[in-house]
């Protein structure tokens, strides 16, 4: 008995179906693929059985065995990924298997795999393998083409100086071909072209016109050999003048052995080199831009001049239309250079910063890993493709068969990023000598890491954003950021790093784990923190250095009486606001208990549509015991969510009185939601939250409250020009919205857009965002202080003893608050 039988743990039933394995291979990998599916078909009533009985009795009628379909299709085993009905196949019927290719599902199968259903078969006797096609030899040029000696293929060169055979090494052909009439290929040098069936010394090899038809499985690849120039001497008048790339195909079967029958097929350089696709957020936008020129121009601007020779992104539709994606493309400006020189593909970056280019030829070349991602700073060039370099490689694949021709197609799509890369998904392209797709995101700081060397670069590069007309030091910021990851261990740096990742990739979990942690109590949380928004805080002023100083997300801050209809508002508004292309995410405080400190948290379940919306986050948090409507947290809450993406944040607060507006010093436009008789018009005129209100909605305006609707905005548009005008470039207005109807909530937006587009031409919405910031430091501040003041030890110590002195009468609460004031003061202390 040896070691692995002794401490093998495999259960009844995986033995039993290892016992059907086919060959001796891989024998652990196979048991735990096994043991994986028995998992799988234990939840299923039956399947165990029927497997059994399909691979006991192979030959006879037997169901469908089925596991859900993962989202790619594949199923991973031991590290390994592949498709399930090729695995199983593999372990019990042929253990050579290579390829899905290779396996055509039985008509009695009702859940192949191709069949794209929610379950897939893996019954292997549902299967049976097919032969390979046929296919013809590929020709891979052999030579370079800055070679004068070796630009042409041996078809137009002298048969005396051949010295090399003219069947490629790679190239292969089925013993089906070698017919009776057809002379094979000579081995010796002397007798170097094979002889047509019509013919013995004619050097034009035959062809099945039917080899080039689409659908045929001869048909020739369409990526066309490197350039060629056809020299002037050497070439016979009975010999066409384009290169014919069936020269150096096996002879093919004709129907007649009639030369005249036989044509030679003319090699035509293609129309278009490349194709170029633009994607904004994983959506493909506008369509494909085909190169036909060796030089193209990809730029950001909108008026391509009649030039062909230009692909303007400017010029195409946006469907994601929101401040970030007009931004980015603000950024592209000059763009990139793209030029086809002698087989070669360069890229020369043109704007005013770098471009990330993703080239697998590019990285073989350089000895990098496949998936490196390389920066090209502004005025330099690149080269992204080598044609020769590639047809090296497909040479040296073909002998490997058609898994490892197909992998080659990786690197004929070349992927280019005009903002740093925070991930990038592998696709497969078309045909042809590369497919350029530009993937278009958002811009991100921290959630893709390039090489070490390229590390410093990019820091640099984002690090001097313009703000308030100051020139930020890159120096200064990575000074501070080292100061605050100083003393922090690995498990929370790891920490740290995963949910800023995953923050500004716009992930929802993320997010939310973020403000959980900004909302804790615990000491050291809150220094974690603190070290997470300060990395956010580097990220936005980064973002609106490049927007020219302005913010990017727009707050908006809803209060009002309790049963105002907030939430249903906002539902409404936020449905509105995602439809339009906009991401959008609420923060709804929730009233906690004034005994127990609980609280409800049911704003969330108000909304139940805008929470099911992708393009949506709501996060409920309590008050506890904070005053004005919002949590203690609701600033740090905002700068995350503009962290994560979200270019609308909307604050909704909870049912407040007249002097609780603490949430317009958070936000760039304050709302007041009122409803039908809330009051007489002196309402109106009293000084409070109404006077810091820079647009009134009468809510419930629909059916019997529509005439009281109609009233209380008549008496609050007069009684608002009695106070004082907080901004010079806005007026407060009174407006009627139903969010049971939707009548008048386009209006409102129209409003809120209004708001918004003043203030910052005037330049008021990034002095109140300023002045925000000041307020902001204040109150923690004070609540820090506040916090210091309770813990001091002096004060803990002299407090039991003045408390009681104070219910007792001997001395009055502000002298024994001055008593304690003085403790904490105290330099013995």
């Amino acid at each position: 008995m040896n070691v692995t039988s002794l401490f093998s743990f495999t259960g009844p039933a995986v033995k039993q179906l290892l016992g059907w394995k086919q060959g001796d291979e891989e024998e652990k990998w196979a048991e735990k693929a096994v043991e994986a599916l028995v998992k799988k078909l234990k939840k299923k009533k039956g399947a165990m059985e029927e497997l059994e009985r399909a691979l006991s009795s192979p030959g006879q009628p037997s169901n469908c065995v089925t596991i859900p379909r993962s989202l790619d299709g594949r199923l991973q085993v031991s590290h390994r990924k592949g498709l399930p009905h090729v695995i199983y196949c593999r372990v019990w019927r042929w253990p050579d298997l290579q390829s899905h290719h290779e396996l055509k599902a039985l008509e009695c199968c009702e859940y192949p795999f191709g069949s794209k259903q929610k379950d897939v078969c893996i019954n292997p006797y549902h299967y049976k393998r097919v032969d390979s096609p046929v296919l013809p030899p590929v020709l891979v040029p052999r030579n370079s083409e800055f070679n004068a000696k070796h630009t042409m293929l041996p078809r137009f060169r002298n048969p005396l100086q051949q010295n090399e055979p003219h069947m490629p090494q790679n190239a292969t052909f089925p013993e089906s071909f070698a017919q009776a009439n057809t002379m094979p290929f000579p081995h010796s040098p002397g007798n170097s072209y094979p002889s047509s069936p019509g013919s013995g010394s004619s050097a034009t090899f035959p062809h099945s016109p039917s080899s080039s038809e689409p659908g045929s499985p001869f048909q020739m690849p369409e990526t066309p050999p490197p350039a060629y120039v056809p020299p002037e001497e050497q070439i016979t008048q009975d010999c066409p003048q384009p290169m014919d790339t069936n020269l150096l195909a096996p002879p093919l079967p004709l129907e007649s052995n009639n030369r005249a029958d036989v044509q030679p097929v003319a090699y035509e350089e293609p129309k278009h080199w490349c194709s170029i696709v633009y994607y904004e957020l994983n959506n493909r936008v506008g369509e494909a831009f085909q190169a036909s020129s060796t030089s193209v121009l990809v730029d950001g601007f909108t008026d391509p001049s009649n030039n062909c020779n230009r692909f303007c992104l400017g010029l195409l539709s946006n469907v994601n239309r929101n401040s970030t994606i007009e931004n980015t493309r603000r950024h592209i400006g000059k763009g990139v250079h793209l030029y086809y020189v002698g087989g070669e593909v360069y890229a020369e970056c043109l704007s005013d910063s770098s471009i990330f280019v993703q080239s697998r030829n590019c990285n073989f070349h350089h000895g990098f890993h496949p998936t490196t991602v390389c920066k090209i700073p502004s005025g330099c060039s690149l080269k992204i493709f080598n044609n020769q370099e590639f047809a090296e490689l497909l040479a040296q694949s073909v002998n490997h068969g058609f898994e490892a021709v197909y992998e080659l197609t990786k690197m004929c799509t070349i992927r280019m990023s005009f903002v740093k890369m925070p991930h990038i998904c592998h696709s497969t392209g078309r045909s042809g000598l590369s497919l350029l797709r530009f993937i278009h995101r958002r811009v991100s700081t921290g959630s893709h890491h390039p090489p070490r060397s390229h590390q410093s670069t990019i820091t640099t590069t984002l690090g001097h954003s313009c703000q308030h007309g100051r020139r930020v030091s890159t120096a200064a910021l990575s000074q501070q950021r080292q100061q605050h990851m100083r003393d922090l261990s690995g498990p929370e740096q790891r920490l740290l790093t995963k949910l800023y990742e995953g923050l500004v990739g716009g992930q929802r979990a993320s997010l939310a784990e973020s403000i959980t942690l900004v909302e804790t109590q615990h000491p050291r949380k809150k220094e974690l923190a603190q070290v997470l928004l300060q990395r956010v805080l580097a990220q936005r002023t980064v973002q609106e250095g490049r927007n020219g100083g302005k913010p990017v997300a727009f707050r908006v801050g809803l209060s009002g009486p309790p049963g105002a209809g907030k939430s249903s508002f906002i539902e409404v508004v936020g449905k509105m606001l995602t439809g339009r292309g906009h991401k959008v995410s609420v923060l709804a405080v929730d009233p906690s208990s004034c005994t127990t400190g609980g609280s409800l948290m049911g704003d969330k379940t108000r909304m139940t549509e805008l929470s099911r919306d992708m393009n949506a986050f709501i996060r409920p948090s309590p008050t506890s015991g904070t005053l004005g409507g919002v949590t203690r947290t609701t600033n740090e809450a905002i700068v995350l969510c503009e962290g994560a993406g979200y270019d609308i944040v909307l604050v909704e607060t909870v049912g407040v009185g007249q002097s609780e507006f603490a949430v317009a010093d958070m936000v760039d436009m304050f709302v007041l939601l009122i409803p039908p008789a809330g009051g007489d018009e002196l309402q109106g005129i009293k000084r409070g939250i109404i006077e810091r209100a820079d647009l009134v909605v009468v809510t419930k305006s629909d059916g019997d409250l529509l005439v009281p609707a109609r009233r209380i905005q008549t008496e609050y548009t007069s009684a608002l020009k009695l106070l004082r005008r907080q901004s010079k470039s806005w007026n407060p207005k009174v407006v009627r919205a139903s969010s049971h109807t939707g009548e008048g909530i386009p209006e409102v937006w129209a409003e809120l857009e209004s708001y918004r587009d003043a203030m910052l031409a005037s330049g008021e919405l990034q002095g109140r965002r300023r002045a925000q910031q000041k307020v902001w430091m204040w109150s923690l501040i004070q609540e820090n202080v506040l916090r210091h003041f309770q813990n001091h030890p002096s004060v803990r110590e002299a407090l039991p003893h003045l408390e009681e002195r104070v219910t007792n009468g001997a001395i009055s609460p502000g002298l024994a608050a001055d008593l304690l004031l003085k403790d904490f003061a105290s330099p013995s202390s």
